[in-house]
């Protein structure tokens, strides 16, 4: 019984990684089934997509430091629409928007790479995708 929660754990995260285009496919799995104990099924897999968003986030910043500029002479004034992004309400909007299977690694990695507030980032991220695992676990 402990395999199939290793493995929900292993698919939520490999699937959720910013450089694979997999589904959560285990999970829908699991749900047809219907003899997998719900509740240990969403805190596994909210657990496992907050240590995938956190690698995101932290992969997101480091591709931010490796294409900056290294010395002053090549530093360009910031884009006006990505400093709107970085420092406006969008980019919450777009944090609840997240819970999305698909579009939310991407999310994430770019709120990284904007160097948005990391705890803002995860607990918004969290929350909207754990929103989603409930309501797709019980409907």
């Amino acid at each position: 019984m402990t395999e199939i929660y290793s493995l929900l754990f292993t698919d939520i995260f490999t699937s959720n990684l910013v450089f694979c285009f997999s589904d959560e496919i285990v999970i829908a799995s699991m749900k047809i089934f219907d003899s997998y104990n719900k509740l240990h099924i969403i805190i596994i897999a909210t657990l496992a997509y907050f240590l995938v968003s956190c690698f995101n986030y932290f992969f997101g910043s480091l591709c931010y430091k490796i294409l900056a500029p290294l010395n002053k002479d090549h530093v360009i004034e910031p884009n006006k629409t990505l400093l709107q992004l970085r420092n406006g309400q969008l980019i919450y909007v777009l944090l609840v928007l997240s819970g999305i299977p698909f579009f939310g690694k991407f999310i994430i990695f770019l709120t990284g790479f904007v160097r948005v507030n990391f705890f803002k980032t995860i607990i918004i991220a969290i929350v909207s995708k754990l929103i989603y695992y409930i309501y797709f676990m019980m409907f």
